[in-house]
């Protein structure tokens, strides 16, 4: 019998949890996808990783009746520290897909895709879902990447879910 290694299951938006990764149809293509939050009325707060139809990660607000494949939420985050990751520097200028991270959180900046040079965003909290704001305390990392899982993030020849940055060049 075959085993799967990583699984996607198959929902719709409506029934994502906050802090829950997915792959849903965006513009035509597809998008990488986590529930930052669900808001009254059933509104749900989407935060678009990566996605061909957006240059930055960005959020949109949907009914939730999107289909998309889950990869759940026990997913990992790898940080990849560089030369711009130590406390006291979280209010670096760049702030698009640094992801800022403290003991409690790990925020990621999410524009809004139509216009994306406004100051309409939202730090989303990539853990465990909902929004926060960043202190000067949390620590920027510009290289990051997502697993599904710990087994895919071993598995040699395996590739990352989303990854942000690159790796430095060796001195």
């Amino acid at each position: 019998m075959a085993v799967l290694l990583s699984g996607l299951g198959h929902k719709s938006v409506s029934d994502t949890q906050p802090g829950e990764l997915y792959r849903m149809p965006l513009r035509g293509g597809n998008a990488t996808c986590i529930t930052l939050e669900i808001r009254e009325g059933g509104q749900f707060l989407v935060g678009i990783l990566q996605s061909p139809a957006v240059d930055r990660p960005s959020y949109l607000i949907t009914d939730g009746k999107i289909p998309c494949a889950s990869y759940g939420a026990d997913w990992l985050i790898e940080p990849v520290y560089g030369a711009e990751s130590f406390p006291s520097n979280g209010y670096a200028e760049r702030t698009e897909r640094t992801l800022y991270l403290a003991s409690d959180r790990a925020l990621l900046r999410f524009d809004r895709p139509q216009n994306p040079n406004s100051f309409d965003y939202v730090f989303g909290n990539l853990l465990a879902g909902g929004c926060g704001d960043r202190t000067e305390n949390d620590v920027p990392v510009s290289h990051w990447r997502i697993w599904a899982s710990e087994a895919d993030r071993i598995r040699p020849g395996a590739k990352p879910v989303v990854e942000f940055g690159a790796p430095e060049k060796p001195v």
